[in-house]
């Protein structure tokens, strides 16, 4: 049976959540040469352990957000956070490059649901007032504090432990808060959520996709390599159709309807 429902508990539990996650896009920098020399890869394919989960993060974030209103906040919430831990222990594991970058790429996804439903989820368990903003800023400083630590905790656990141990710390602290989650976190939607638009959602993913992997891929292989451009095109046209898809069309006079 869950236990009762306490606003307090989702903050920190989405707080956690965010400071796991965005720890593990910066503190796994510090982990590169360790993580080249133990797998015996190149820099490019262990680079793509940091840019894997980067452009799945990144691609991801909206759509997960949008689902959530509809299929539920906490269920999402938790969906992330079981696929961000799992993710992780496996990474830990992982036996060489392609695999991490595989995992990686997993762990994105659960990232992505995870920084998508915290907002909105905080929102939720709050009433418009000074308590949410206070929630919503605890949130956000914890990812700040992440992006200023990460660097360091990064450094010292593959300096004291190798570079498995940065995947190892999130296990015990996901279980944890999976466990706070499931008992005091409420569930919540979108009353009235708006329609899903799988053309502007498939526009946004190819335009965020494609610039984020040409940004990645562009300076190794060169701006003019056909992957690249290819990419760049991909961007192209979905803030293009994008754009068209957002823009209202003007209903024509009543006379030549």
């Amino acid at each position: 049976m869950r236990g009762a429902h306490r606003p307090a508990w989702t903050t920190a539990v989405a707080s956690a959540a965010g400071y796991l996650l965005v720890l593990d896009l910066v503190g796994v920098n510090m982990a590169l040469l360790d993580m080249r020399h133990r797998l015996g890869a190149d820099l490019a394919e262990v680079q793509w352990a940091v840019d894997a989960y980067a452009l799945a993060l990144a691609v991801l974030l909206v759509p997960a957000g949008a689902l959530a209103d509809r299929l539920g906040r906490r269920r999402m919430f938790l969906s992330g956070l079981g696929a961000f831990t799992s993710a992780s222990l496996a990474c830990a594991l992982a036996p060489s490059a392609a695999v991490l970058d595989a995992l990686r790429a997993v762990q994105g996804c659960g990232a992505a649901v995870l920084y998508g439903t915290a907002s909105p989820l905080l929102a939720a368990a709050y009433p418009a007032g000074r308590a949410r903003n206070r929630a919503i800023g605890v949130f956000a400083a914890a990812s700040g504090a992440a992006i200023a630590t990460g660097p360091l905790a990064g450094g010292a656990l593959t300096g004291l432990f190798g570079w498995r141990a940065i995947f190892l710390l999130n296990v015990p602290i996901g279980l944890a808060a999976l466990a706070a989650a499931f008992r005091a976190v409420p569930e919540s939607k979108d009353p009235r959520p708006r329609p899903f638009d799988p053309v502007a959602t498939g526009c946004l993913t190819a335009a965020l996709g494609g610039l984020m992997w040409a940004l990645i891929e562009g300076p190794h292989l060169g701006w003019g390599a056909p992957g690249v451009l290819l990419a760049l095109a991909a961007a192209c046209a979905g803030a293009a159709g994008l754009a068209v898809r957002r823009v209202p069309v003007p209903a024509p006079p009543r006379g030549q309807r």
